[in-house]
């Protein structure tokens, strides 16, 4: 019988790759929290007609997930889960821009088709290494490093406590999965009135559960403190990482590395 309580656990993959020992893993978090947001920065920054200049921030994240030991297979299948936003935001640039850019075996490509395509690319990119920053990171240190980094209290408290409800929330929608199987075996769904009252009732046991968790957090002398999994040491080598890898983000940024070399390529071919 399939175990309800695998769509939570799922949930805590990449939380328990964080508690792995690698050399990414043991980098400094607020390094590694930096090194990620000078990697997206420069690749939301491209126009939206840059498509071929942003294959080389691939090679980061090749290299990055064999050193850290993160199976692709997972980063790939979290991408998946939220890719329909992006499908769905980029959808309609095809029909708004319709002007010919290029031409491909003696077909228009439009600049709308090529928009779409890269909003894909960077999206698939950023969201890679989002999840490859939680994988070698784990939220809960990911947040204290941004606490450390001069993120406001509040903010960081609520995304952590928000990352916490999805547990709760997901662990009593698998016992009231796995009670309802118990009561109306081999049985599916019941329809829309049905889920309807489910959902409500879900909300509320959720609710419920989060509250309780709360008290016992307050009755432990929590104060909205976020104590990491890991001390904060920061090697040299930390930010030796942290600069050589960004530098090479925004040399990748500045300069048209695809085309330069395509053209050693050429040039050594021909």
């Amino acid at each position: 019988m399939h175990d309800p309580a695998l769509g939570y656990r799922g949930l805590g993959q990449l939380d328990e790759l964080s508690l792995a020992d690698s050399p990414v893993h043991r980098i400094d978090p607020r390094v590694k929290l930096v090194t990620f947001m000078t990697f997206a920065v420069c690749i939301v920054s491209f126009p939206k007609y840059e498509v071929a200049r942003l294959a080389p921030y691939t090679l980061f994240l090749a290299f990055i997930l064999p050193l850290a030991r993160v199976p692709f297979t997972l980063v790939a299948a979290k991408v998946a889960l939220v890719l329909p936003l992006a499908l769905l935001t980029a959808a309609f640039n095809p029909f708004y821009d319709r002007q010919p850019v290029v031409t491909v075996f003696d077909l228009p490509v439009t600049g709308g088709m090529i928009s779409f395509v890269s909003i894909i690319v960077k999206f698939v990119l950023t969201a890679a290494g989002a999840v490859t920053l939680v994988a070698v990171t784990g939220f809960n240190d990911l947040c204290a490093a941004m606490g450390r980094l001069g993120v406001p209290n509040v903010l960081t408290t609520q995304l952590l406590l928000l990352h916490r409800y999805l547990f709760t929330l997901s662990a009593e929608a698998a016992h009231m999965r796995r009670a309802r199987d118990l009561r109306s075996p081999g049985t599916d769904a019941h329809g829309i009135r049905t889920a309807s009252a489910v959902l409500g009732h879900l909300l509320l046991r959720t609710y419920a559960r989060a509250e309780r968790i709360h008290l016992a957090m307050l009755s432990r002398s929590w104060r909205g403190d976020i104590l990491p999994h890991r001390s904060f040491r920061s090697r040299p080598a930390d930010w030796v990482f942290c600069v050589l890898t960004c530098a090479l983000f925004i040399a990748w940024r500045v300069m048209d590395m695809t085309s330069a070399l395509g053209s050693l390529a050429l040039g050594v071919l021909g």
